[in-house]
This record gives structure tokens, sequence and C-alpha cells, in this order.
């Protein structure tokens, strides 16, 4: 193997031309990345002690819903049909207010009520997958002393691919068909 040598004006000077004198990748240790390319739309994360790799972000537009429901009187426990869609990323498919998952990970889920003025249905929903509940309520006796008042639920769920979201439960909510509704569902994956 034939060495070449490199005289110690050049490094005095900082003169290494490191696009003629450096072939391959250049290794971590030696003050390179250790990879000889990466992706668009990526970044560069240590994967081992002296090894970096290129990943993504985590959070796809894909992997991601936001829908509404109209002004609603459920009087029994059932799934809540949030029917208008606002946003739905592609590996999402909704049916009658139910949310399958394609992709496996940790979703970030909230959930969104407001009384009907001041009806004073009792309020009782809850998110759950599969069929099975979550954690936590929206809950409130009824009230006819306060107009539309709103609680909110924020939830952090891990997934399998093919899992189903939805909020079950009953009462009277406000609401409306566009962005300017006052009862929501929506959800994002944030990472594996």
């Amino acid at each position: 193997m034939a060495f070449a040598t490199i005289g110690t004006a050049g490094i005095q000077a900082q003169s290494i031309d490191l696009s003629t004198k450096v072939t391959g990748t250049l290794p971590v240790p030696n003050g390179g990345l250790g990879i000889a390319s990466g992706t668009t739309g990526q970044y560069l994360k240590f994967s081992g002690t002296e090894t970096l790799a290129s990943a993504t972000a985590g959070v796809d537009n894909a992997d991601h819903w936001v829908f509404v429901t109209p002004v609603t009187d459920q009087n029994s426990a059932a799934v809540v049909d949030f029917n208008t869609q606002i946003s739905k990323g592609s590996n999402i498919t909704e049916s009658g207010g139910r949310m399958t998952v394609a992709t496996a990970g940790l979703y970030a889920i909230d959930i969104h009520f407001s009384n009907q003025s001041a009806f004073a249905d009792t309020m009782e929903v809850y998110l759950r997958k599969n069929a099975s509940r979550v954690i936590g309520t929206i809950y409130w006796e009824g009230n006819t002393e306060i107009n539309y008042m709103g609680m909110h639920g924020h939830v952090l769920v891990q997934a399998s691919a093919n899992d189903i979201f939805d909020v079950y439960g009953s009462g009277y909510w406000s609401g409306n068909t566009n962005n300017q509704a006052s009862t929501w569902f929506c959800g994002i994956r944030l990472g594996a």
C-alpha cells in the first residue's frame, strides 16, 4: 500500500484540499460524517457511538386527521360521527366517526366538546382505541347557566397499523360543518 505524504507547511497553512486529497467516506472520529450521502427532507442522527445515519423527523402529513361535527343531540351512548372532514392524510381512513390508522406509532389525539347553548343534558364522551376506552372522560352534568361551555382532552396513544380510534358517549354538543365548529376530533402521528 502506498502512502501519500502531506508536508507540514500544508497542514500549518490549513490547505489540505479535501476534494482531491481525501477519498472514500471520512469517518466520524476523523472529523467526517461517516456517510457518503443523505436523503432530502431528512436529518442526521447518531445511530451508534461513531455512526451517523440519515433519518426522518417522524411527523408526516399523511398520518393526521381533523374532523368536526354539527350540532348533535345524542341521547344514548354511541360512537360520535364526526362527519365533516377539515383535513385528512392519505394514511387515514374514516367511516362513521372511526379513524383507522395505517401507520404504527405514537399519536397525539385531541378531542374537544362544547355544550349546545344552555341545554341541561349531561355530557359524557371518551376516546377509544379498537372499541376499548383509552383514558379519561370529558364530562359535565346538565348546566343551564353557562352557554357553550367547552372541555378539551389531549392524549398520547401508541398505535399499531390498522388500529381504530373513535370517540364514544352521549350529550348535546354544539358544532358546525366548517372550521368554526366548537366540537372536533383530530390526531397526528408523532413518530415510531
